[in-house]
């Protein structure tokens, strides 16, 4: 239950975090409404979204990549504890 306290509370906490870091940049006031955007945030946009689909394809090669994973260990002749206890 104390894990979800601790969640419950970092949800609240994170606007409050927000809040306390644009305030000081802003100077405390509103940004224009349909001001033109910075050319920071024109650079940014892009980058994100070319970086959120390099990571996109780098799981997508991940997830389906072949494993070739080792047969268990009861078809060699050792069976799991559980079947030894069933038998």
């Amino acid at each position: 239950m104390a894990y979800l306290t601790r969640r419950a509370l970092s949800w609240q906490a994170n606007p409050v975090v927000v809040v306390a870091c644009v305030v000081p940049l802003t100077g405390g006031t509103p940004p224009v409404h349909h001001g033109t955007p910075s050319t920071a945030a024109v650079a940014a946009m892009p980058a994100i979204g070319v970086g959120l689909v390099l990571f996109g394809g780098h799981v997508w090669v991940l997830c389906t990549r072949w494993h070739d994973w080792a047969a268990p260990a009861w078809p060699r002749g050792r069976e799991p504890a559980l079947a030894r206890v069933l038998r």
